[in-house]
């Protein structure tokens, strides 16, 4: 809309009437008690409870995501479909700013209830900067959604090399009506909890890691404010995330839950997915291990803030959609993260491709990954991921990727318990935190890795735990979230359960440390029940001893906590005379051995060679081995695949097959087995196989479509389709006046360039063999500095704009690109406002124009005032002289300067709103119009808030194109 300030004061005087008249209004929802299957909907008040206040028309509340140091994301839902808009501005000026929807609200349906949800990006910020915010639409009409409630607040990242102590949450897991065991619509008391400490926890952001809005992930699970029962309002109910939402912003990876555009349209992270190469779509998926092929959720991404860059991951496959895959040694149970690792984690799929990117161009700092699967999990129904662990033997796992590359921290949920897992040697300390509110399930085991874990068991009313843990007395102590502070090199974690309580607070110290710790004391070994148990004493740290890591004969076997100095061998054989060593680590990863060999005969023999290896190509990345079985004298313990004599893997003994990924199309691969038995001893290599991937000569289909659109002066956010390809699409190469500026896994990506430059772009897709194809080239300008609004149109249409009538993007004729815009008009009206981001009394537009016909006047373009009215516009007359017309003196200029009607062609008008004293200026094409450059004009004392484009009156007959608007504080 062209009101600007019209509209903040018609907001506030429509905010002063509903916050007389809220407080006597009771809010019933009008919805269906026709059947939705096995959901009960209760139409309730309105934000019940701490939900007073708000307009009726308002279903969502306001929640935050994809913040930044220049951005957030604003969504909220409403009863009725208007353009959204949101206020903002510092604390006390929460008003100062618009930022406007280029759409109407977009239509969702909960249970049978049609609502309309919008979501803006307030764009232009600050960093380290507190903000707040209000909600209202365009029109004669608007209403302040949040009533008679205060501004919600926010502070926005800072810079990734800022110092300053920040806080953030994680959870994961949550959005459930489950309430203590039972799922029957009631309030599921501790994921209030847990939300309401989130709340109140002073996080500056929070991180979601997966399976949200139970079970599927819909629309009508995730609810809204007014509707409840089972499996409805999990997520937006007045008693969840609709209070802590409004102030902190989320950042989410998706889970196996919900694997539906729903994750992405209610979790929008475009900007950070664009600025780190990452990808936040729907993306189509070739059958991998006999799934469905299909299009799924592909949300990726990475930023950077205070010393600390976040990786958030995906690392999740549906529950439904495991085609032929086993799980492997781990067991059916495993088989959707067999899936999830073939389509994300081998070494050939782009998202692997992408964080190993990312991670080599940021060395060093704090490096914190989140994703779904678990890397440690001591819970029987949702356990341990080894397609993503760094196992002994193991290569090229995410695990491994993420030590090797200098990563502190990986936090997942997936298992409704709490774990804290310390690092395997080339590991990375983990946390399985899935307490968010889904129904909590028990600790079932104990690994010797697992420093503490509570769980709780509904069907036994009883706490589970392992490591330090203290057995919970109720669930409540088990529902949590974690809440993570980082000062520097110093990072705490404490975890938080859903009635405010602490449990296992940690406190990292990851400074440059190169002082190792002392050795294990006193190391001993005794037999008991015919198996070897060590005995240590202590070791040292000027830091702090993290683990002992237990090797035998030079094999890694285990790793215990740092408070534990016993291990029982169980692996081992007894009577065999064993070299054991126990090495005590510290964070920094230095390490000091103690070692000893046990008594008894040692043990040289080594297994007999495993026979008959045999493999075939299974795929055009994929190849199946098989081998007969090994023979020893005491116990063959692993065989160890090797490709092209490298070790790429480790299979447990009792297993003779081994389905290796990750491998490139047309390429051949020599494989050999070896066999491992408890003492180290090697076999000679099984016979030699080869192995031939299937040829991929078909190259991608071209990326779709692609767009360029100018953020600011240096920066340009380009978008395309995703391409299609029988294998899989591993990257996109985003091409700069034919020198390639970056490779991306999605398909956004913000180009850092100069300001006021014309750059020509091509996006060229690549396949696993090396295949590829561009798309079409398309050029995009970048305004200058002190632009306050431009728009080339290459989104292919006037999105950017407030108001449009009749005006049309088109692309037979364009300045620039591959669109323009055209008004066109035997009669009606044809034109478009944009209300700008703030009140001028200065400024210049510029843009370019072809005059294709014309038999009347027509007007170009001009500037309207805070009153709503028209200041002054730029138009030709009947003759097609260029012209001015100050519309706020009633005075008419016509020039002798003669629009030319075939070309393009530059225009410029340059005002100065200062009453009696304003001046206008006009430049055709570089030079002056000099009868056009008026002073002592009298354009009142109303500022600028909006551009017209266009025309606005009937009766009119022209065909005239527009290109690369722009509207600058500067002179072009």
């Amino acid at each position: 809309m062209y009101r600007g300030r019209h509209l903040k004061k018609k907001t506030r005087a429509m905010r002063r009437v509903l916050t007389q008249q809220r407080r006597l209004v009771t809010v019933l929802a009008a919805i269906s008690t026709a059947a939705v299957a096995g959901i009960s909907l209760q139409p309730v008040t309105a934000g019940a409870g701490t939900f007073q206040g708000y307009a009726p028309q308002l279903t969502r509340a306001p929640w935050l995501t994809d913040l930044t140091q220049n951005s957030v994301q604003v969504s909220w839902a409403t009863a009725t479909q208007t353009t959204g808009v949101v206020e903002y501005g510092p604390p006390g000026n929460c008003t100062a700013n618009l930022a406007t929807a280029t759409r109407m609200g977009n239509p969702i349906t909960i249970g049978t209830t049609t609502e309309y949800q919008n979501s803006i990006a307030v764009t232009g910020l600050s960093p380290s900067t507190t903000y707040c915010y209000r909600l209202t639409n365009t029109g004669t009409n608007p209403v302040d959604l949040l009533g008679s409630n205060s501004s919600p607040q926010f502070s926005t990242m800072q810079p990734p090399g800022g110092t300053q102590p920040f806080t953030f949450d994680v959870l994961g897991d949550w959005g459930d009506t489950t309430n203590g065991g039972t799922n029957n619509g009631s309030l599921n008391v501790n994921q209030a909890g847990v939300d309401s400490q989130i709340a109140s926890s002073g996080a500056q952001f929070a991180v979601s890691v997966g399976d949200v809005a139970y079970p599927g992930g819909t629309q009508t699970e995730y609810g809204d404010l007014n509707q409840t029962g089972a499996n409805v309002s999990a997520i937006f109910g007045p008693s969840f995330w609709a209070t802590p939402g409004q102030t902190i912003p989320i950042h989410q990876v998706d889970g196996n839950h919900g694997q539906n555009v729903n994750s992405i349209n209610n979790w929008p992270e475009f900007s950070s997915a664009a600025a780190s190469g990452g990808s936040y779509a729907m993306t189509s998926y070739p059958s991998i291990d006999g799934s469905k092929p299909g299009s799924f959720p592909d949300t990726y991404y990475a930023f950077s803030t205070g010393g600390v860059r976040f990786y958030m991951l995906d690392a999740a496959w549906g529950n439904g959609n495991t085609g032929t895959a086993t799980g492997g040694a781990c067991g059916s149970n495993c088989a959707i993260y067999q899936v999830d690792h073939d389509a994300h984690w081998t070494a050939m799929s782009a998202e692997y491709q992408w964080l190993a990117r990312d991670l080599a161009a940021h060395p060093g700092g704090l490096k914190f990954a989140f994703f779904h699967f678990p890397l440690y999990t001591d819970n029987s129904t949702q356990t341990s991921d080894a397609y993503l662990d760094n196992t002994s033997g193991s290569t090229g796992t995410l695990e491994q990727l993420l030590n090797n590359s200098g990563a502190q921290f990986a936090f997942s949920g997936h298992a409704h318990i709490y774990q804290r897992s310390i690092a395997v040697p080339g590991g990375v300390t983990s946390y399985v935190t899935g307490g968010g509110g889904a129904q909590a399930e028990p600790v079932s085991h104990c690994s010797t890795t697992d420093a503490y874990a509570i769980g709780w068991s509904y069907s036994k009313s009883a706490g589970s735990v392992c490591g330090a843990a203290t057995a919970p007395t109720s669930d409540s102590q088990v529902y949590h979230f974690l809440k993570v502070s980082v000062n520097g090199a110093n990072v705490t974690v404490t975890p938080t359960n859903s009635q405010g309580g602490t449990f296992d607070v940690q406190t990292y110290n990851f400074a440059s440390d190169s002082t190792p710790p002392s050795a294990p004391g006193s190391l001993a070994v005794t037999v008991n029940s015919q198996q070897d148990v060590l005995n240590w004493k202590s070791a040292t740290d000027n830091v702090g001893v993290v683990a002992y890591d237990v090797y035998r004969n030079g094999v890694y076997v285990a790793t215990v906590g740092p408070q534990v100095t016993k291990y029982t061998d169980a692996t081992g054989t007894s009577g065999v005379a064993y070299t054991y060593r126990v090495a005590a680590r510290d964070l920094a990863g230095n390490t000091t051995s103690a070692t000893l060999t046990s008594g008894g005969t040692p043990d040289t023999t080594a297994p007999t060679a495993p026979s008959n290896l045999t493999g075939s190509a299974t795929g055009y990345t994929t190849a199946s081995l098989s081998w007969g079985a090994a023979t020893d004298n005491i116990r063959v313990q692993s065989y160890a695949i090797l490709r092209n004599g490298t070790p790429v893997a480790s299979a447990p003994a009792g297993t003779t097959s081994y389905a290796d990924t990750g491998l490139a199309p047309g390429a051949t691969y020599n494989y050999q087995v070896t066999a491992v038995d408890s003492s180290g001893n090697q076999s000679t290599a099984s016979n030699p196989a080869g192995v031939t991937t299937q040829a991929d000569t078909s190259p991608p289909s071209a990326p779709a479509s692609p767009v360029g659109t100018s953020a600011g002066s240096s920066q340009v956010w380009l978008s395309w389709g995703a391409s299609a390809d029988n294998v899989g699409v591993v990257r996109y190469d985003v091409v700069r006046n034919g020198t390639v500026v970056a490779s991306v896994a999605g398909t956004n990506y913000i180009d850092n360039t100069t300001s006021g430059s014309t750059n020509s772009y091509q996006i060229v897709a690549y396949d696993a063999a090396g295949n590829s194809t561009a798309s079409n080239s398309f050029q995009v300008t970048t305004p200058l500095p002190g632009t306050v609004f431009s728009d080339g149109f290459e989104t292919g249409d006037l999105s950017q704009w407030t108001t449009v009538s009749g005006i049309t993007a088109e692309n037979a004729l364009a300045h620039s690109g591959t669109y323009g815009a055209e008004e066109s008009s035997t009669g009606l009206a044809t034109y478009a406002y944009k209300t700008l981001p703030g009140s001028y009394n200065e400024l210049w537009a510029k843009a370019w124009v072809y005059v294709k016909s014309r038999s009347t006047s027509a007007n170009l373009f001009g500037y309207r005032g805070s009153n709503g009215g028209s200041i002054i516009n730029l138009y030709l007359s009947p003759t097609g002289k260029l012209s001015l017309r100050n519309n706020v003196g009633g005075v008419t200029t016509t020039s002798a300067t003669s629009m030319p009607t075939s070309g393009w062609h530059s225009l410029v008008l340059h005002i100065l709103v200062s009453g009696a004293s304003s001046s206008v200026g006009v430049s055709l094409d570089g030079s002056t119009v000099s009868d056009l450059s008026l002073a002592g004009q009298n354009f009142g004392t109303n500022l600028i808030t909006s551009l017209q484009l266009g025309e606005t009156s009937t009766g009119r007959t022209y065909d005239i194109d527009f290109d690369d608007v722009s509207v600058s504080q500067s002179s072009f």
